[in-house]
């Protein structure tokens, strides 16, 4: 008889720990919280004198614009600009869905460089590359989960404009993806 209840504990206990350790994440890594936003909304981070200027002119330009055959007329994304501090002064923001970020690298603005930082922390090795040289990467649930963001990491506005006429296609469709 204390045999018997000797091996049933036995098995309570296998079960317990059994069941129990499946409920433990292996990841010290705290999970992402949900993206917000829906498919069609983009938030754009970049310096406000760039936003007001030519490269914002484009981007407004390309992701505003009407979606054709559609009455009334819909843009292809519903865009919402903030500048860097805003951006990184409330977590709501962070927690876009598809962002956009058009960065100097090498800023005098301290939220500029705050931000930078940030992105050039959580890049991995082949980003970092692409982050020196001047082109454009995406980076998947930076903030949230699912996300996307999508940065244009430059030097100047010349160079953003040029990174802009050659990948807009890419950004557009890696954004459409997610």
């Amino acid at each position: 008889m204390a045999r018997r209840r000797f091996w049933e504990l036995l098995l309570f206990l296998g079960l317990c720990h059994f069941l129990g350790s499946g409920c433990v994440k292996d990841s010290p890594e705290k999970p992402l919280p949900p993206a917000l936003g829906k498919l069609n909304e983009l938030t754009i981070v970049m310096d406000t004198i760039w936003w007001q200027g030519k490269i914002g002119n484009e981007v407004r330009g390309r992701f505003s614009a009407a979606f054709p055959f559609v009455t009334p007329a819909e843009p292809w994304f519903k865009t919402q600009y903030f500048s860097p501090k805003r951006f990184l002064t409330n977590p709501s923001f962070l927690s876009q869905r598809n962002c956009l970020i058009i960065i100097r690298k090498y800023s005098s603005n301290a939220q500029e460089q705050a931000l930078a930082k940030i992105i050039e922390s959580r890049l991995s090795q082949e980003q970092l590359k692409q982050w020196r040289d001047n082109q454009v990467f995406a980076m998947d649930k930076v903030w949230s989960n699912p996300q996307r963001v999508m940065v244009v990491a430059v030097n100047d506005e010349k160079q953003a404009l040029q990174l802009w006429e050659q990948y807009y296609p890419t950004i557009y469709q890696r954004i459409r993806e997610n």
